[in-house]
């Protein structure tokens, strides 16, 4: 079993521990209503990638009914579908995801964290096509440099990966921007959240029409 597959089957086998520690953080409301301060469209096409048991999906649907959450346990989109009815969600792994079109918000709450280096860069230039002109990625991540880092717990065995905002910066394909970059020290450990903007590589104003 490869490190991908050990993670999944992490997370399916113990994903009522999962679950409760998810429950217990809380949902991410600051992050999500400020995520939609920055769109006056109304009901904004959004994917989140990683959305787990769906506990931010509820509040995400506050602010728009055109949602798709992905996630590769299949036992935590169980949950997701149950916690929320009516609401699509696809069983995938990162590298196998089809990206839908036309996408305004791309969300990956500490979920690219289980993505290595080549896997993430293939989000980014994948979110950059699905993405429209204009479409923002918001991402959060534990801040180290890049590197492996495997976990046992009382959730199996996991390999998680760090990055900073620049290693992140290093991958971008040329129509996705750094907009927004925060930290944040959350249970001992340093986070930062990164807010990427797609540009039109025909806007004579971004330097590159």
């Amino acid at each position: 079993m490869d490190k991908t597959e050990q993670t999944i089957n992490s997370y399916n086998v113990h994903s009522v521990e999962y679950i409760e520690e998810s429950l217990a953080r809380g949902v991410r409301t600051k992050d999500i209503e400020w995520i939609f301060s920055k769109v006056t469209r109304k009901n904004p096409k959004v994917v989140e990638l990683g959305c787990g048991n769906g506990r931010d999906a509820k509040e995400i649907l506050k602010y728009t009914h055109d949602y798709l959450g992905m996630d590769a346990s299949e036992d935590l989109i169980k949950e997701a579908r149950r916690y929320n009815p009516g609401v699509s969600f696809k069983v995938s792994k990162f590298n196998e995801f089809v990206f839908p079109k036309n996408v305004d918000f791309i969300i990956a709450f500490a979920s690219l964290l289980h993505a290595d280096m080549e896997t993430f860069k293939a989000v980014l230039m994948n979110a950059n096509r699905s993405l429209n002109d204009g479409g923002t990625f918001f991402i959060s991540l534990q801040n180290g440099e890049y590197r492996e880092v495997k976990r046992e717990d009382n959730m199996g065995t996991r390999t998680f990966y760090l990055y900073t905002p620049e290693n992140v910066e290093s991958m971008l394909p040329g129509e996705l921007v750094k907009e927004y970059a925060d930290f944040q020290d959350l249970r001992g450990k340093r986070w930062f959240s990164l807010t990427l903007r797609k540009q039109s590589i025909y806007n004579p104003t971004n330097g590159k029409g």
